[in-house]
């Protein structure tokens, strides 16, 4: 007969042992089913995954190998952001004057001074006009548009709009687009750029054709030189209905500025000598500025929709350098900062740009890990970060994907170039369990890398 002091202790033993073994049972379950899909789907993988709570890690495949990540970088930007300049952080675009309106509504010249908003837009701009127009302008000499901020100059990557350029006077995520519409065979297609009001010179056409097929280009004519111009070529088949086409705009600054021009024009404030680049006045009289949204919800937009232009700009901002401007290169000596504070070597890392579009970037999939951990026990910034992350088959990047997946959800940052798939974030399954998990394939099938992705994940989910 076993005593009752001993058969207690022994009780007490096993109900305090009871848990880890109940947790490690499906993990171990999971560990051996990964590695199966791995070995036979993505040998070179690069995957890690760990529970988040206890950061254990459950099972990694090369996640100590640099690789390219594209776009999941964002997420690494994201954080250093909200971390340094906190989650209600606004960006700030001013407007002054040479003095207050005179008796003809007439105030000189109109200063626009950048504060490296990543949301700026159209509609934005109206608002100002028409507060301006309140106030009683009505002429202004020459538009002066300020975009000293920001001390290097940084080109876009191409024509494309997701490989626009920052720029401390950013305007409608220094993007372009134009309506392209058929009309009759052999007659010229109707291209419409928007905004309307913004003077841009179209030179070329872009002819209505038979097929039913549409071959046809509309490239930067203007280039660096200030001029918004663009060439239009090929043909739009009269079967197809009006399409949209979104270009990058080589001069930001120049792009606001007439933006500025063509709206005040259209809005009854006549600008008699068009814009120029300088600096606002010293003696000059502050008219209205306008504050962006929180840095909160323009973190949800880069993260929801990828949006590079807006990380670039973030890139700048978290350089602020001892001169008053904003710094890209003291942005990316901060990114090492705050990797180096989690125990991160510089040489785990080559960080080129914020966005994940340059091709030099290299991070091993345990860095990421570890941010996606530090950012979840950050509680003044987790909450908002979280919320930021695309929800599998209900929004953002992850819309259309992991609508099948039962039993949990995922959060997560996706990531593509030419022969570069990733994924990252955090799963929370319905018996409560959560897990953080990264997964980068380089020199594979994008199709198929994004099919291994959801494999993955439905494997954690569906073996609790």
């Amino acid at each position: 007969m076993v005593p009752k002091r001993v058969f207690l202790k022994i009780s007490f033993l096993v109900v305090s042992i009871l848990p880890s073994i109940l947790l490690a049972a499906p993990e171990t379950i999971i560990k051996a089913k990964l590695a199966e899909q791995i070995r036979a789907k993505g040998p070179k993988t690069h995957f890690i995954v760990a529970d988040l709570e206890t950061g254990r890690t459950i099972f990694e495949n090369r996640a100590q190998e640099k690789v390219k990540p594209a776009s999941v970088l964002k997420i690494l930007t994201s954080t250093v952001a909200m971390s340094i300049l906190g989650s209600d952080y606004r960006f700030r675009t001013e407007f002054w004057g040479d003095s207050s309106p005179g008796k003809d509504g007439s105030i000189g010249n109109l200063y626009i001074k950048g504060g490296g908003d990543p949301s700026f837009t159209i509609e934005d701009l109206l608002m100002i006009i028409r507060n301006l127009k309140r106030q009683g302008i009505k002429k202004i000499s020459k538009v002066i548009y300020d975009d000293f901020l920001f001390e290097e100059a940084t080109r876009r990557v191409g024509q494309r709009a997701y490989e626009a350029g920052p720029s401390a006077l950013s305007f409608n995520f220094n993007t372009i687009s134009f309506d392209v519409c058929p009309t009759e065979v052999g007659r010229q297609a109707v291209v419409l750029p928007n905004p309307s009001e913004v003077p841009v010179i179209l030179s070329g056409r872009i002819l209505t054709g038979s097929k039913r097929k549409s071959v046809y280009s509309i490239d930067d004519s203007g280039m660096d030189t200030g001029a918004l111009g663009f060439k239009l070529s090929g043909q739009i088949g009269k079967s197809f209905g009006c399409e949209t086409v979104y270009r990058s705009i080589s001069n930001p600054p120049v792009y606001f500025a007439q933006s500025v021009v063509g709206l005040m024009n259209a809005n009854d404030i006549k600008v008699t000598q068009g814009s120029v680049h300088g600096k606002v006045s010293k003696n000059g009289r502050r008219l209205i500025y306008h504050d962006s949204k929180p840095l909160s919800h323009i973190i949800w937009d880069l993260n929801h929709f990828s949006t590079n232009v807006i990380a670039e700009q973030l890139l700048y901002h978290i350089g602020f350098s001892n001169k008053g401007g904003l710094s890209r290169e003291v942005g990316i000596a901060r990114i090492g900062t705050y990797l180096n504070k989690l125990g991160l070597q510089s040489d785990d890392y080559d960080i080129y740009d914020g966005s994940g579009l340059s091709r030099e970037n290299r991070i091993t999939a345990t860095l990421l890990l570890r941010v996606l951990r530090d950012v979840y026990k950050n509680q003044r910034i987790w909450p908002e970060f979280e919320s930021s992350l695309p929800v599998g088959g209900k929004s953002g990047t992850l819309k259309k994907r992991f609508k099948s997946l039962k039993g949990g959800i995922v959060r997560a940052k996706t990531g593509s170039l030419n022969g570069v798939a990733s994924l990252a974030g955090y799963i929370t399954t319905d018996k409560g369990r959560r897990y953080v998990f990264v997964c980068i394939a380089n020199g594979t099938s994008i199709y198929k890398a994004r099919q291994l992705e959801e494999d993955l994940v439905k494997i954690i989910v569906s073996n609790q």
